[in-house]
């Protein structure tokens, strides 16, 4: 017959192959003989907890604990079966009596420090993580713990430090890996945790979140091709993965692929239905395309579980403006500002919507905040000026957006110097050319330093809040911009041979315009070239292929694209032939302002919800007293706008250039 430590042993053995029905019953055959034998005891209730079996589990350390009531890793392993079977507070008492037992107790420190991280008691969690690995220096997961329990913390530094003593000590420890380069990303380290999210998926090709951890890299990186192979890699091997589609879709909306998204935010709502922030992606995406009624139902679907939430009412704010509900905007900026008062966005688009009403008492100061934003202007060393007495001292003014914004807001450059002061003023480098002629002075490309001696600067946006605009004090005063006399005699000469009154066209605009529906198709004007004695003149300037070929002939257009502005710099031949011709129509961009600062007689077709600074319900412009608005009644809706201006120009061209 086999003695008892025979047994013993045999147990063991099969236990450790995984064999463990048959290390059971031997376990069951020594505690038939011996009940109280503590060894078969002990290892008889980590059998049982390995099935799962919490109560048999328990009731065996129970016994060793009633043999053995100073065990310190029996209190410590029925500590454990209670903090499975949710028990929490009976599971901290058994770590505290197995440290009572023996203070040495590793893995009783590490225990109990997790047992207080679940509770958020973090303090008291750091402590016996760093008593577990002073005791054993060796210990990866007593690091590893240390460094979640840091990190969540808030004590970064340390939580890095801990994850790299973890990994070298166990370099394979993969989780450890992941929140180590998860950390380096979001302290800005990107190239380091680039590194080492491709090390991890190097050895754990098939690990998803290791993907799409990468993916997030690249897209911080702006490889954002790069960052959609990863995303699609994390998809390809858990087809399942929902924040893996949230953030595909956000990669290939940064790469304009609208549709593409879109399909990855329908997955992800298939995968979990009403999930709301799959379906304010959503929202936010529609309404980039321009859906701007499905993108509103969206929001509304939203509303009760993000009410508390600015993005969401930021977003809603801007979906109603764009579609001219200017009070319902107002109403959602106000509630994003109540959530995040120091909200620079949900101020500044406040602002553009009460300027867009004509109140500018009220919105300038909100429209102050765009410094704030993304949309801010260059930071400087010299003092910000707000309309102060200057005293002889030089100041210098910066342009910040588009052109266009520059050539509306130059007028203000006089009444700055009127204060009193010496006044350099930095401009996009194109517009040189065309200031100078018109007699600003002191003009500094964007791309060069004001001089050291200029002790204020004051971005050219703010100047109607320093200067109290009001719709009736703006100084809209024009010319004040003037073309160069032997470059408009040039064009006038070239251009006399042309039959009837000369309209020059511009379709274009900006980029950044397509969120209210810009470009338009040069073909959508053709309703202006079929009104008899019109002949028309293109202002929209390009290097290669020009646009005019899609019309196909359909219409006659003078095509000067090619020679615009290619010798003279920026805009100085546009603003000769505008000069030069009996009417400027365009769609709102950079030309419209500059016909309207040369005094020329300008149409600007808009959008249903135009910008601010063409004012809301208006046909002309106080800005621009040689200016005409032609506003879209329906969103969108170019035709209507082009065949309004086709009507109004008829008697217009008939009247100057009978027969």
């Amino acid at each position: 017959m086999n003695s008892t430590s025979e047994l013993l042993q045999k147990a063991l053995e099969l236990h450790r192959a995984g064999r463990l029905a048959e290390a059971e019953q031997v376990y069951r055959q020594i505690l038939a003989v011996e009940p109280n034998h503590v060894d078969a005891l002990h290892l008889t209730g980590l059998l049982l907890a390995k099935l799962g079996r919490w109560d048999e589990s328990g009731e065996c350390f129970r016994q060793v604990l009633r043999l053995q009531p100073d065990n310190g890793v029996a209190h410590n392993n029925l500590g454990n079966v209670l903090n499975e079977q949710g028990r929490a507070d009976e599971a901290i008492e058994c770590f505290r009596a197995a440290l009572a037992a023996n203070p040495a107790l590793v893995e009783a420190h590490n225990n109990l420090g997790s047992a207080f991280s679940s509770r958020g008691q973090l303090a008291a969690a750091i402590e016996h993580y760093r008593e577990a690995v002073r005791i054993a220096p060796n210990y990866a997961e007593g690091y590893y713990n240390l460094g979640i329990a840091l990190k969540d913390h808030g004590q970064t530094t340390e939580a890095i430090a801990c994850y790299r003593e973890a990994l070298r000590i166990q370099p394979a420890l993969t989780q450890a890996q992941f929140n180590l380069a998860g950390l380096l990303r979001e302290q800005g380290m990107l190239d380091e945790a680039l590194e080492a999210f491709q090390k991890i998926v190097a050895e754990h090709p098939r690990f998803a979140e290791g993907h799409h951890a990468l993916g997030s890299v690249l897209k911080a990186l702006g490889r954002i091709d790069e960052a959609i192979g990863s995303f699609r890699s994390a998809l390809a091997h858990n087809p399942q993965y929902f924040e893996a589609y949230l953030s595909l879709a956000a990669a290939l909306q940064a790469k304009e692929e609208p549709d593409d998204a879109e399909a990855c935010y329908r997955r992800a709502l298939e995968i979990r239905p009403g999930d709301v922030r799959a379906l304010f992606n959503l929202a936010v995406a529609l309404q980039s395309q321009r859906r701007l009624s499905e993108a509103q139902t969206l929001y509304s679907q939203c509303a009760s579980r993000m009410d508390d939430d600015a993005r969401l009412h930021l977003s809603w704010g801007r979906c109603w403006q764009v579609q001219g509900e200017f009070d319902k905007a107002i109403d959602c900026y106000q509630r994003a500002i109540t959530l995040e008062p120091e909200n620079a966005e949900a101020h500044y688009f406040l602002g553009t919507a009460r300027l867009v009403q004509g109140q500018f008492a009220s919105g300038w100061p909100d429209y102050e905040w765009r410094l704030k934003t993304r949309f801010a202007a260059r930071a400087g060393e010299q003092s910000i000026w707000n309309g102060e007495n200057l005293r002889g001292e030089e100041i210098v003014v910066q342009a910040e957006w588009g052109l266009g914004d520059t050539l509306q807001f130059v007028r203000y450059a006089p009444l700055v110097e009127q204060r009193g002061g010496t006044v350099y003023f930095e401009v996009q480098a194109p517009l040189v050319p065309l200031l100078e002629q018109s007699g600003f002075q002191r003009l500094i490309p964007m791309d060069t330093s004001p001089p050291s001696s200029c002790r204020w600067r004051v971005p050219l946006l703010s100047l109607p809040r320093i200067f109290e605009t009001t719709l009736e004090t703006i100084p809209a005063k024009v010319p004040y911009l003037t073309a160069k006399a032997e470059l408009i005699d040039s064009w006038r000469d070239r251009l006399q041979s042309l039959p009837g009154f000369k309209v020059g066209i511009h379709w274009g605009g900006s980029r950044f315009a397509r969120v209210d529906g810009r470009p338009i198709a040069p073909s959508a004007l053709e309703p202006l070239a079929r009104v008899r004695g019109v002949h028309l003149i293109s202002l929209q300037k390009h290097d290669g292929p020009s646009e005019l070929d899609e019309i196909g002939g359909r219409f006659e257009v003078l095509d000067l694209g090619g020679e615009l502005d290619a010798v003279h710099g920026a805009f100085m031949d546009t603003a000769a032939i505008i000069k030069a011709i009996d009417l400027v129509i365009t769609i709102d961009s950079a030309p419209a302002h500059l016909a309207g600062a040369l005094g020329a007689n300008v149409w600007v077709a808009l959008p249903k919800a135009a910008e601010w600074r063409w004012l809301a319900k208006r046909s002309d412009s106080p800005w621009y007293p040689t200016m005409r608005l032609f506003r879209q009644t329906l969103q969108d809706d170019w035709t209507a706008v082009i065949e309004r201006m086709a009507a109004e120009l008829t008697p217009l061209a008939a009247q100057n250039h009978s027969g």
